[in-house]
């Protein structure tokens, strides 16, 4: 886990918090890719900016893990690659 959150923090540096509160027991596993997924979409749909700070929160609750992020959709425009992609 600690890689990728390492490379989107060398990234965005101050503007993206990640807090990961997981307290394994003995015969619980997470799969590796589960928690990049979860930070990739948290980026890709959500501003990330000195002005709106992005904090992805993951914790243990119960048998469930649960991933909270602060929302503040990006919007993109229609000249944007993204735009064009999504829209065909």
């Amino acid at each position: 886990m600690s890689s990728f959150s390492y490379l989107l923090k060398t990234r965005f540096e101050d503007k993206l918090d990640i807090v990961i509160g997981l307290h394994a027991e003995p015969g619980e596993y997470i799969v590796p890719m589960t928690c990049n997924y979860w930070w990739k979409m948290a980026v890709k749909h959500n501003e990330v900016s000195e002005e709106f700070p992005l904090l992805i929160n993951i914790r243990k609750q119960d048998d469930y893990l649960e991933v909270e992020n602060t929302l503040r959709i990006k919007h993109v425009g229609e000249d944007s690659e993204e735009y064009r992609i999504e829209k065909h």
